[in-house]
């Protein structure tokens, strides 16, 4: 038809995506979302070992030193232990 093999996969494509109308956004919406997560899975598989070792060390670091300040902020004076610790000045010597 008009010099295009109607056998051929792409010529199908467009033909059902024509047809499809509307529909057609959700699906290649769709299919998208597939082919980046696909991408993103080869990506993060192809990181070494010893960089993910080292960015889970920063990250889990940068975690509990901000986890541990809003704690000590928050409840410091709520916990004995912590407020004599947090109450009483540095000693020097």
């Amino acid at each position: 038809m008009y010099g295009h093999d109607l056998r051929s996969t792409q010529v199908r494509t467009l033909c059902l995506m024509c047809l499809l109308g509307d529909n057609a956004v959700s699906v290649l919406k769709t299919m998208g979302v597939r082919v980046a997560e696909k991408a993103a899975s080869k990506a993060i598989n192809s990181i070494p070992t010893a960089v993910l070792v080292r960015l889970n060390k920063a990250v889990g670091t940068t975690l509990v030193v901000k986890c541990g300040k809003v704690l000590r902020s928050k409840h410091g004076t709520h916990v004995p232990c912590l407020r004599e610790h947090v109450n009483q000045p540095k000693r020097t010597g």
